[in-house]
């Protein structure tokens, strides 16, 4: 790596280590009437109730409410020209003599963001990122953990933590996409020198820079449409985090991948109708309503932010970044949100079956016919019936195992839920794991072997939960049940709990000083000094991940 984009930065050690990147350096702070005067200039509406406030309890904005707002009101629109992409950036057109770079469109995005901040007055969306945090530590990823320029001691001592967590995984899972730490150096030190010199810049910026413009892509942007896959929206990403959302962004998708236009174009491939294939299935998909759509201009092209129910005066308006839970959000945007959300623990197929046995293979094409992907009218009703006609019954969370999804998607997650049940798809791999069958044998039988199975299991399970609650109730002189209902399991099904046993505690192994319980970890985190914020973050997420397994491991045991 040349020196010009290393890590090192003339002037740093006088910085906060957040602001080492060296960009705003000699202006002052954020401003929010800027903000506001270039939405102005730039088309936007904002509802006149809608305001921006400080944060309470640490740095930054928040999108607070002066008066009541009712549901359906619009809040916030900006023509799709306003927003900071690929497409609209003043960056010169970008390429590459080094060969292709995966997955370059996130990264071309922090290009053209770190190009308009070396800008500076001179760039078009100067009111706009201007306004944009200037501390890359505010919400540090763990993917820069390492980094002790940013993160310091604690940083690293964070990371190992992780380990064997679901943050961790997610990690592994981005750089088995291109998208790791070692592609983004990669990428900028491909492009570094396609930055044209500022008056403030005159040579390329340090590695820090970079990573501090894609921190915020990652953290703020937004995806639009087929034109502008992801963007900034200026204002909108003021919004902060709820499970429970006021509004959520609204754009038109469909609109030309090439050329961004929403009526009919020269790329368009069309119907017998005469209407674009990409409107199938959308709003615009009649003559006259396509016709209406084609008559608007580009700036009446907009993406919008409207009440989805009542805002009360003085309320903070809250988006959404989705169902998601604390490993997805510390991963994807660097905090922990304290909600009960999210998928729990996943796992990959293979490390279910480690044996790498013809049970994956068999797997592979059982859990095909059970996500419905056969198109099998007959298959797909059977289906419905597989768990006792409870498929598509909202679940009680008290078995081992969650009765079938009726979404095809999520028929095939491998997952421990947050009430500690695993999915049926996870079962099915154990299942197949735990005694592989002939791979001839037709997957609708497999499929109901592996809910006999599971039934049974259950049936067990709500014996051991009846027997234990009678012994909670029986005086203690009292004669307790001779058998327990692990010896009533067949032979296959108790070797699926024995696999399922083995699957919890291997991964609670893997992870960083497994001898710890959940209760020592949250010990150990309460008498960290106060500047151990990365560390303080794994380590509340270490432990809720064990209790989890632990609390799953002590259900499953109580069968054997």
């Amino acid at each position: 790596m040349s020196a010009t984009i290393g890590l090192e930065d003339q002037g740093a050690s006088t910085r906060s280590p957040g602001r080492a990147h060296g960009l705003f350096a000699d202006t002052t702070p954020p401003s929010r009437q800027l903000l506001l005067d270039w939405l102005d200039q730039n088309g936007a509406y904002i509802h006149p109730s809608l305001q921006i406030t400080e944060m309470e309890d640490g740095p930054g904005w928040r999108l607070t409410s002066k008066d009541n707002m009712e549901a359906f009101d619009l809040l916030f629109s900006i023509p799709k020209p306003s927003l900071l992409s690929t497409r609209t950036s003043s960056l010169p057109p970008l390429t590459l003599s080094d060969g292709p770079i995966t997955n370059i469109s996130i990264f071309h995005l922090a290009l053209c963001l770190l190009h308009e901040c070396r800008l500076g007055q001179l760039s078009p969306f100067y009111g706009y990122v201007q306004s944009l945090p200037r501390d890359t530590t505010e919400c540090l990823l763990p993917i820069f953990w390492h980094l002790t320029e940013l993160a310091g001691e604690d940083g690293p001592k964070g990371l190992r933590w992780l380990k064997g967590s679901e943050v961790e995984r997610r990690m592994q899972s981005k750089a088995a996409e291109g998208l790791g730490y070692d592609d983004l150096v990669k990428f900028y030190t491909a492009t570094s020198a396609h930055l044209p010199s500022t008056s403030t810049h005159p040579s390329p910026s340090p590695l820090l820079a970079f990573i501090h413009t894609y921190t915020l892509i990652l953290t703020r942007a937004f995806t639009i449409d087929l034109y502008r896959p992801t963007a900034l929206v200026p204002f909108a990403d003021i919004l902060n985090h709820s499970s429970d959302p006021h509004t959520s962004l609204a754009s038109d998708d469909f609109v030309c991948h090439q050329c961004g236009s929403m009526g009919r174009c020269i790329h368009d491939i069309l119907d017998h109708e005469g209407l674009p294939y990409r409107l199938n299935g959308t709003s615009l998909s009649k003559p006259q309503k396509f016709k209406m759509a084609g008559m608007r201009s580009e700036e009446d092209d907009t993406v919008e932010l409207r009440a989805e129910r009542e805002v009360k005066c003085g309320e903070e308006v809250w988006n959404s970044y989705g169902e998601i839970g604390d490993a997805g959000l510390l991963a994807e945007w660097g905090f922990l949100g304290g909600e009960y959300a999210g998928e729990g623990l996943l796992w990959r197929a293979e490390e279910v079956d480690t044996k790498g046995t013809a049970s994956l293979e068999i797997w592979g094409r059982v859990i095909g016919v059970y996500a419905g992907e056969t198109g099998s009218q007959a298959v797909d009703s059977d289906l419905e019936n597989l768990w006792a006609g409870e498929g598509d019954e909202e679940d009680d969370g008290q078995g081992l195992i969650s009765p079938p999804s009726s979404d095809t998607v999520g028929r095939s997650k491998l997952n421990l839920s947050l009430s500690g049940q695993l999915s049926f798809s996870l079962f099915l791999l154990v299942y197949l794991a735990a005694d592989p069958p002939e791979a001839d044998d037709p997957p609708t039988d497999i499929l109901h072997d592996a809910k006999e199975a599971a039934e049974e299991i259950e049936r067990a399970y709500a014996a051991v939960e009846e027997r234990l609650s009678a012994e909670d109730a029986t005086p203690a002189n009292a004669e307790s049940p001779a058998d327990p209902p692990a010896k009533a399991l067949s032979s296959s099904a108790l070797e699926c709990v024995h696999g399922v046993l083995d699957l919890l505690r291997r991964r609670t192994k893997a992870m960083y000083r497994s001898d710890l319980s959940s209760d020592e970890v949250l010990h150990l985190r309460d008498n960290l000094p106060p500047t151990s914020k990365y560390t303080r973050m794994a380590m509340t997420l270490t432990a809720d991940e064990r209790s989890l397994l632990a609390t799953t491991i002590r259900r499953w045991e109580d069968l054997v």
